[in-house]
């Protein structure tokens, strides 16, 4: 929940992207009927195949979340543990591990698509003199300036 001053703040909205928070099942169910509202004075509408819901609960809680039952539109919201947002991981643990996890692996393949195109070099020296050198030229480098080009 986003607290601004003293005011709560339960939208979270960016571009066409809007995050709801509210405290209860019962409070997100009033925040969606706004919704609902809101779509119908101004024809807007909201898809509830594109929409995720994820429920936070205390660890020591039992509560089955397939049978809370949330709607937008007239159309039931999905339930999941967690969920790609704005390019972040949230999970239903409000823990980094998965977003640290996604971020990990998108590393190891860019790094495993740089080898792939360096494998002609003899040695791991060669191979970071030869990485410098490009990642240089690329990037360092004015656009209209000649480039050295270095052959190993």
């Amino acid at each position: 929940m986003a607290v601004i001053l003293v005011m709560f703040s339960g939208v979270l909205p960016y571009a066409d992207d809007v995050v709801l928070l509210a405290p209860s099942a019962g409070a997100m169910r009033n925040m969606l009927l706004l919704c609902d509202d809101f779509a119908n004075e101004f024809s807007v509408k909201f898809n509830a195949s594109k929409s995720k819901c994820i429920v936070v609960q205390p660890r020591s809680s039992h509560l089955r979340t397939d049978s809370l039952g949330f709607y937008i539109g007239g159309n039931k919201i999905e339930i999941v543990d967690q969920w790609l947002h704005l390019g972040h991981m949230v999970t239903s643990k409000c823990d980094d591990d998965a977003d640290i996890m996604d971020r990990r692996n998108s590393m190891v393949g860019q790094i495993n698509n740089v080898l792939c195109h360096i494998t002609h070099i003899c040695c791991l020296c060669c191979a970071i003199h030869y990485l410098f050198l490009t990642l240089y030229a690329s990037e360092c480098c004015l656009l209209y300036t000649p480039v050295l080009t270095v052959t190993l």
